[in-house]
């Protein structure tokens, strides 16, 4: 086998780049129907642009693989002025700081779906623990010793922790399955099984 070949060879089983190839595929493949669905909101958004005057897209400094910051998007579901977007926060019923279709968008996880962008440019895995705000890790370093595992991987679109728990458990009850699940290493049959759960409870919800 000459240099060349076996480089080849070697890239192909590197799970880094199986997981990396992975990614853009299967991010790529949901971007075209995702990019439908965006552009139907943010038709209603513009429709609605003069009584809610905020920006249609939210973006946010996020905390990556090796504690690299990002700019995470989603869709903006929140006002404005209200700086922890849906950061762990639960809304009481009709909240004054929700925006039109907010609701329905979090519940659905649709407001998610400009994460494929994060994805597709190597911020974020489609498989991952969740991202953090840099304030967010500040707090809970304090508070979980195990904090830091999560940081050897980049963050998810969707996770075992979101897979496994109700919503909004404990921090430290969704940091351990996420470790646990990080500290076994990549599966990638287990993964895929999870991105089509993920978009069958999507499609349910919707």
């Amino acid at each position: 086998m000459n240099d060349k070949s076996s480089k080849r060879f070697c890239a192909i089983e590197n799970p880094e780049f199986i997981n990396r190839t992975t990614n853009i595929l299967v991010a790529g493949l949901l971007s075209i129907p995702a990019s439908v669905v965006v552009g139907i909101f943010f038709a209603l958004h513009f429709l609605v642009r003069k009584q809610s005057r905020v920006s249609f897209l939210y973006s946010g400094v996020r905390l990556g693989r090796d504690f690299k910051p990002y700019t995470m998007y989603k869709i903006r579901t929140l006002r404005e002025d209200f700086e922890f977007e849906s950061e762990g926060v639960i809304l009481p019923p009709d909240s004054d700081r929700e925006l039109p279709l907010g609701k329905f968008l979090r519940d659905s996880r649709l407001d998610e779906l400009p994460q494929l962008w994060n994805v597709l440019r190597g911020d974020m895995n489609l498989v991952g623990p969740r991202p953090l705000r840099p304030v967010v890790y500040e707090q809970l370093r304090k508070e979980l010793s195990n904090c830091d595992t999560r940081f050897r991987v980049k963050p998810g679109l969707t996770g075992y922790a979101q897979f496994l728990t109700p919503s909004h458990p404990p921090k430290r009850i969704r940091f351990a399955i996420d470790n646990y699940y990080i500290n076994r290493g990549p599966r990638r049959g287990r993964d895929l099984f999870l991105i089509g759960w993920t978009i069958r409870e999507v499609l349910r919800k919707v």
